[in-house]
């Protein structure tokens, strides 16, 4: 999952809900005054057990994940953050990936 959000949300909280889903979170950040910090991110998932890794652009996150899941035959996952969201959304449309976007 690549994963963004504003430094007052309740990211542990979010993790918490979904945590039995996700095989990594690679913490990022976008273009945004409040967003937090992808380090901090990154240390909330692994004090849940999660394991994470840090991309400080998204375009760097969205990578990463697209390299994890090629790999493993997995979905990539953007959620958090809809700055993120839209940055990872732009960021695909510059690849040959298809993509689908749920409400």
């Amino acid at each position: 999952m690549i994963f963004g959000a504003s430094e007052d949300k309740d990211v542990t909280g979010m993790f918490n809900a979904i945590k039995s889903h996700l095989n990594r979170v690679i913490g990022t950040k976008a273009v945004h005054p409040r967003a937090m910090k992808p380090k901090l991110i990154v240390e909330k998932a692994i004090r849940l057990g999660i394991p994470a890794e840090t991309a400080i652009h998204v375009e760097d996150a969205l990578a990463r994940a697209l390299e994890l899941a090629a790999s493993g035959g997995e979905l990539v996952l953007s959620a958090g953050s809809m700055f993120v969201t839209a940055e990872v959304k732009t960021a695909l449309g510059k690849t040959n990936y298809e993509f689908q976007i749920t409400d």
